[in-house]
């Protein structure tokens, strides 16, 4: 099965490092949807997508949601993969709403934690200092290793 693992990683590198885990995994595609080459990206020739973000005000990233959006196909089996400082329920209900307008089946969902520095966060030092650590990392493999 072909997989593509579509990844947005902006402040410390935490999503990145669960696809760098996660895609020697599997032996799968992976790309930066900031880079220049995600724009002419075809994801036609992919069977999987995983789709992996840190969480940017309760949400995946709004990149990631816009790229979606306009280069996901439909009917396809998608995985989705996320950092953020606490897990909560509503984080994926955005991506999830996208996601609905291409029928596509989500096959499973990873989230750990991850360095976060953001607004107040930052006078601290960050809260979740230290993730993704190598546990986190080895269960992002195991996470994928394990898709059906």
């Amino acid at each position: 099965m072909k997989t593509i693992i579509l990844y947005y990683s902006k402040h410390h590198g935490n999503t990145r490092k669960i696809v760098q885990a996660a895609y020697t995994a599997i032996d799968a595609d992976i790309l930066d949807i900031s880079s220049p080459k995600a724009a002419k990206e075809d994801l036609s020739g992919y069977d999987r997508i995983g789709i992996a973000s840190g969480i940017y005000g309760g949400s995946f990233h709004p990149e990631m949601i816009k790229y979606i959006k306009t280069h996901m196909r439909r009917k396809k089996q998608v995985f989705l993969m996320y950092t953020c400082t606490f897990d909560l329920p509503y984080y994926t209900r955005r991506i999830l709403r996208v996601l609905e307008g291409t029928d596509a089946r989500v096959i499973g969902k990873f989230c750990c934690r991850g360095l976060n520095t953001f607004g107040p966060f930052g006078f601290f030092g960050g809260v979740a200092k230290g993730h993704p650590d190598v546990n986190d990392l080895e269960r992002a493999a195991d996470f994928v290793r394990k898709l059906k």
